[in-house]
C-alpha cells in the first residue's frame, strides 16, 4: 500500500470513528448493584454528608484530559458543568462537541458509587438526619471525572480518568482517602456505546479500589 492509499484509508477511518463530532451527545451510565452482606444488620454506619464536584474547567486547554465545554465557559451554566463528562474530537485531535450525562449529574453518579462501596465494605449508609453517632461522616471531593479521545492512524483510544478525596469528619486528623483510576481502551470506532463502556469500566474499577481502601 502506497503512502497516498494509507492517507485515504486513514481519512475514511477518521470519518467513521468520529461520527457527528460537532453535536452534543447524551449518555446514561450504569448504576451499581446494591448488595447487603449477611452481617450488615449489625454493621457500622456511615453518612455521606456531601459530595462536591471540584473539577476545574478551562477554555481551550492544552491537554485533552482537562475538562472543557463547546462554546466556552462564558456561555456555560452551572447545570452544564454538573453534567459534562467528555469532549469529542475530530481525527486531528481538535475539540468539537461535548458529552453530557442524560439524567444525572457527576455528583449523583458518585453518591451512588460511594454508597455502593460502603455497602460492600460492611457499612450501612444512613441519612444524616437519621444517624446517631455514625462511624463515618464523609465529605467527598470529585477532583477528576473526565473522558477524552486520542486519535491514531488506524484506531482511537478512549480514556476515562477519575480521582476523589474522601474526608471523615469523625477523624479530622486522619489523611483523606485518595482514590485514582484511569482506563484506556483502543477501538476502531468511537461510537456512543464505546464511550459508555469505557466510562462504566472506569467507575467499576474506581469502586473496587475504594472498597479495598475502606476495608
Amino acid at each position: 500500500m502506497n503512502i497516498f492509499s494509507k492517507i485515504v484509508l486513514s481519512s475514511v477511518l477518521i470519518v467513521g470513528m468520529t461520527g457527528c463530532v460537532s453535536t452534543r451527545g447524551l449518555v446514561s451510565l450504569e448504576s451499581p448493584v446494591k448488595q447487603m452482606s449477611a452481617q450488615q444488620s449489625n454493621s457500622k454506619t456511615a453518612v455521606i454528608k456531601i459530595v462536591e464536584d471540584k473539577r476545574v474547567f478551562e477554555d481551550k486547554p492544552k491537554q485533552a484530559n482537562i475538562p472543557s465545554l463547546k462554546g466556552g465557559l462564558k456561555k456555560a451554566t452551572a447545570a452544564d458543568k454538573a453534567k459534562a463528562i467528555a469532549r469529542k474530537r475530530n481525527g486531528y485531535g481538535k475539540a468539537m462537541g461535548d458529552i453530557f450525562l442524560r439524567d444525572e449529574t457527576v455528583v449523583s453518579v458518585f453518591e451512588k458509587r460511594i454508597e455502593s462501596a460502603l455497602l460492600h465494605s460492611g457499612y450501612t449508609v444512613v441519612p444524616a438526619a437519621q444517624a446517631q453517632k455514625p462511624d463515618l461522616v464523609l465529605t467527598v471531593k470529585v477532583d477528576k471525572f473526565w473522558s477524552w479521545m486520542q486519535p491514531g492512524f488506524s484506531y482511537v483510544t478512549l480514556n476515562t480518568e477519575i480521582e476523589t478525596e474522601i474526608y471523615d469528619a469523625n477523624n479530622s486528623a486522619k489523611p483523606p482517602i485518595r482514590t485514582y483510576t484511569k482506563i484506556s481502551k483502543p477501538t476502531a470506532m468511537a461510537t456512543g456505546s464505546r464511550w459508555i463502556v469505557t466510562m462504566n469500566e472506569a467507575l467499576n474499577d474506581y469502586e473496587s479500589r475504594l472498597v479495598d481502601q475502606l476495608k
